[in-house]
């Protein structure tokens, strides 16, 4: 997949994570998708013991994502991970860092939201010498990220589906 124009010297994945319906009803999927066909590609749905927002879904999406590239023994490839939330990306990278450093509290001294879901992701990254995240605008046609909402649109309305086939 040379969609973005990165090297072939890059494996990349793409997720992505929908919360759908009003709020007293919500419910939330992530997407990952690997490439088309491929045996990789989730669509998860959120269980209810997590808040069922667009956030946790995003962070649930690179969870995912990080769990399967390991559980595959890919981790020691090198990786380029997109994702169009800012905000899953900057909680998993750069703002985690802060926190750990605080406590796990804001700088006005809060909690961290979502503080669990980031402390995995930040867990399994431990195990990769070599990813980057790189954000992606969403909904622009890029088919990486558009097959990723599909699967996590897909988990919210229907349900889970570990081994998901995207065939477009």
């Amino acid at each position: 997949m040379e969609e973005l124009g990165f090297s072939k010297d890059f494996s990349e994945v793409y997720t992505d994570g929908a919360c759908l319906g009003p709020p007293s009803e919500r419910v939330s999927g992530c997407g990952v998708f690997f490439d088309k066909d491929d045996r990789r590609n989730i669509s998860y749905k959120i269980p209810k013991i997590y808040k069922q927002t667009n956030q946790v879904a995003e962070l649930m999406g690179i969870f995912c994502a990080l769990q399967t590239i390991l559980a595959c023994k890919q981790n020691h490839q090198n990786w380029i991970l997109f994702s169009d939330s800012k905000y899953a990306i900057s909680s998993s990278t750069v703002w985690r860092q802060t926190w750990e450093k605080n406590g796990w509290k804001t700088s006005k001294g809060h909690p961290v939201e979502n503080s669990e879901i980031i402390k995995s992701i930040a867990n399994l990254l431990q195990k990769f010498p070599n990813i980057e995240f790189k954000h992606v605008p969403a909904h622009r046609g890029i088919p990486g990220n558009e097959a990723a909402d599909r699967l996590a649109k897909e988990a919210a309305h229907v349900g889970d589906r570990t081994t998901a086939k995207e065939k477009e």
